[in-house]
């Protein structure tokens, strides 16, 4: 369930400043001396359809990523459900359900959420053909039993809406648009650039602006945007519900894309590294770690 970053991931908030300074720089040199009359007709016509689509595309990706969320809460809270009725069963028939859960969760945090359907079904199918083939001694355990068959069956459908929703990217021809009708507006700002210092100041703030929406739109769609709040804060809390130690992939520590302390009560964790490219899992070895001062040191 993890994002794949390839570096160490820089805000939005730095990305905003160099591209300002940049913008700064471009129009306090560059004056392209062209006086055609239609211009800000132009600069009209793209700066509103730039704005109209932009808004459009970040709004319907943000509902996507809205789902995505509903739908790993929905997750969490069936696994949940299936962890406390084992109680209800042998200490070695919960324990196994746990293992199972736990190594589905492991599975979709080792592999980028884009390719949530690599692996997650095979332990999901595991989960399932377990949970079909207890035995049950009781009415209590009758009554258990039928409740976790129609948890894992509501499993199955998330799991289904999470894989499509996740390979619903945008289309090349929408960053294209997009792109042309940002790089059109850029253009008539410089066209409409004297140099003075109001001029330089206030098209370059727009320039940051447009850049801003790039950005943000990035960050949706590639759902990268507050992923700490939505992946890794929940899953921590997931797994220490499920009684077992919070489990991160070790560039997710190296790159500072989250800072566990701030997502677990835990005083350990489990990090895992790869020593194969992505997405060649073979000799993965997982770490159990304390957490000292917000970085976790062995």
């Amino acid at each position: 369930m993890k994002i794949n970053i390839p570096m160490k991931k820089v805000s939005i908030y730095t990305k905003l400043i160099v591209t300002e300074i940049i913008a700064i720089l471009i129009f306090y040199k560059l004056k392209l001396n062209i006086n055609f009359d239609w211009i800000s007709q132009i600069l009209g016509i793209s700066a509103f359809l730039f704005g109209l689509i932009i808004a459009f595309t970040i709004s319907n990706r943000h509902n996507r990523l809205d789902e995505i969320r509903d739908k790993l809460r929905e997750q969490d809270a069936v696994l949940l459900s299936i962890f406390y009725l084992s109680r209800r069963f042998s200490k070695s028939i919960s324990n196994h359900l746990k293992k199972l859960i736990d190594e589905m969760l492991i599975t979709q945090i080792d592999y980028d959420l884009i390719d949530f359907d690599i692996e997650n079904p095979k332990k999901l199918r595991s989960l399932y053909n377990y949970i079909e083939d207890i035995k049950v001694n009781n009415k209590s355990q009758i009554e258990a039993h039928e409740k976790m068959l129609d948890a894992i069956n509501n499993l199955l459908k998330i799991h289904e809406a999470l894989a499509y929703r996740v390979k619903n990217k945008m289309r090349a021809y929408e960053w294209i648009s997009l792109l042309l009708l940002g790089g059109i507006t850029f253009f008539c700002f410089i066209a409409l650039n004297n140099q003075s210092i109001e001029s330089v100041l206030i098209l370059s703030i727009f320039t940051s602006a447009i850049a801003l929406l790039f950005f943000i739109l990035k960050e949706i769609e590639s759902l990268e945007w507050q992923e700490s709040e939505w992946i890794w804060g929940p899953l921590a809390n997931l797994f220490e519900e499920l009684e077992l130690l919070p489990y991160f992939p070790e560039d997710v520590i190296d790159k500072q894309r989250v800072k566990v302390s701030n997502l677990t009560n835990s005083k350990k964790i489990r990090i895992a590294n790869y020593p194969f490219p992505y997405p060649n899992m073979k000799n993965k070895k997982i770490s159990i770690i304390s957490i000292k001062e917000g970085l976790p040191k062995k």
